[in-house]
């Protein structure tokens, strides 16, 4: 080999693996045509609109995310707690309705 010159200017282009096609001359990467790709489609998705329920949780979720990590996770125990027995009384209210109340007799 001569001074100056390089193996790779000398060298065959790699074999292709089955499924590979050869690179074309190209800007953008397949990840970046893969973004673009997304960024396209997620403006044509709409997601729907947040009730108020919805927004106040947002809201309460920014503020928590600035409390201490213990603090946060008393707030959503104490969060899921008050929830669940809301639902627990409404259906246990809403059973007592459906069902009438059966007396024995002797």
């Amino acid at each position: 080999m001569e001074p100056g010159t390089s193996d790779f200017v000398d060298s065959p282009p790699p074999k292709l693996l089955p499924g590979q096609r050869k690179r074309t001359t190209k800007t953008a990467t397949r990840s970046e045509d893969r973004l673009n790709l997304l960024k396209i489609m997620g403006d044509n998705i709409k997601l729907p609109e947040m009730d108020t329920n919805g927004q106040l949780m947002s809201a309460m979720a920014k503020i928590m995310s600035t409390l201490p990590q213990l603090q946060q996770s008393r707030l959503r125990h104490q969060i899921s707690n008050l929830v669940h027995e809301a639902q627990i009384e409404y259906l246990s209210k809403l059973n007592m309705q459906i069902k009438p109340s059966k007396k024995v007799t002797k």
